[in-house]
Parts: structure tokens; sequence; C-alpha cells
């Protein structure tokens, strides 16, 4: 439960925050450029791009760069940028929850910048309803890490004690409350809701 000494939520992206359609992504990206999916896959994700970027080893120009040439140039950015936000479907109860908590709430996901040009984009309307965001790329590591946490409290300018963390995954809870933080695992705003209730 939420109480007193917290002062910040800190939201996971897809799994609370937006429902995670990679398939979504995957199918927008095929149509936008014309390549079929197992090359697709081959060339952003099982190649280990996609989680170099979540570490922060590509600036947002370089990562570009890079996606644009193993996908031949078959698609400009607004519409890579528009496919890639495919991945993520706002949760619409979640965020209303959400908005009604007397703490703030701020954005904390494992991605690298593309995400980010997707909530300056397509996705600022979600973006907008947190105070801030932080990326995994921002910080040079992804939950559930512990260097990850420490990071993140460092960037929020909070102590853990202060911090409550909403995710979908156990490994991520476990990880925020072994540096400090406080965690709940939530799947659905079912959960959410039971997380954030008052106690009777």
């Amino acid at each position: 439960m939420i109480d007193r000494r917290h002062r910040l939520l800190v939201v996971d992206l897809g799994g609370v925050a937006a429902h995670y359609r990679p398939d979504a992504r995957l199918e927008a990206l095929t149509e936008a450029t014309g390549i079929d999916a197992v090359t697709i896959t081959s060339e952003l994700f099982d190649s280990g791009l996609d989680h170099e970027a979540e570490l922060g080893n590509h600036s947002t120009e370089h990562l570009v760069q890079l996606i644009l040439d193993r996908l031949g140039h078959t698609v400009d950015l607004d519409d890579l940028v528009t496919a890639w936000s495919r991945c993520f479907e706002p949760a619409t109860e979640s965020l209303e929850i959400l908005a009604r908590q007397p703490v703030p709430c701020a954005l904390f996901t494992n991605n690298g910048p593309m995400v980010d040009l997707c909530l300056q984009g397509p996705l600022r309307g979600l973006a907008r309803r947190f105070e801030t965001t932080i990326c995994s790329w921002h910080i040079g590591a992804t939950k559930p890490t512990r260097a990850a946490f420490d990071r993140a409290a460092d960037r929020l300018n909070r102590t853990p004690a202060e911090l409550f963390l909403l995710d979908d995954s156990a490994a991520n809870v476990t990880g925020a409350r072994e540096a400090g933080w406080s965690a709940a695992q939530v799947t659905d705003a079912i959960d959410l809701g039971q997380v954030l209730s008052p106690d009777d």
C-alpha cells in the first residue's frame, strides 16, 4: 500500500501504463517497409540491436540511422516512429486510476531512444500524464539490476524509501525491493486498484 513516506509512484510503461503489443509493432513495420516479419525480427531484435539501445549504447541519431540502414531505407523516420508506437496501447483504465492518486507519477521503462521518440510523438498524450520519464538508456542500466534502481532514484532526486514501483514483472519488483524501494506487481487495472486502494 502507498503511504505517507511515498513521494512518487514509479510506473512501468509496457504492462502497466500501456498494454504491450510487440506483434502490432511488427505488423506495422512490415506494412510500412514491405519487409517480411522474420527479417525485421532478425535485423532489429534477435540481432541484439534493440537490447544495445536499451543499455544506452547508441545515441538517438545513431540508432535511427542503424535501424533505417537495416530496413534498407524503405521507410522514413516519421513512419518508423508511428509504426514503433504501435507496441504500446495506452491502458486507459489504469491511467485513470493513477491520475486519482495523491502523489505524482513517473514512468520507468527498459527501452532505448526509439521509445523516447514515440513518447514525444504519437504517444505524447500518454507521456503527459507523468511527471517525468526514465528510459533505461538514459541511465545505462536495465531493470531488474541494482544499478538501474539506484541510478533511477538519483535521477528522480528521491531516496529509495520515497519511491513505489508498479511493474508487471516479478523480477523487477524483487529488484526494486532489494534496492530499498517499495514495489508491487500489477498486471491489470484490477491489480492496480487493489494495490493503491486505501487501507480500510
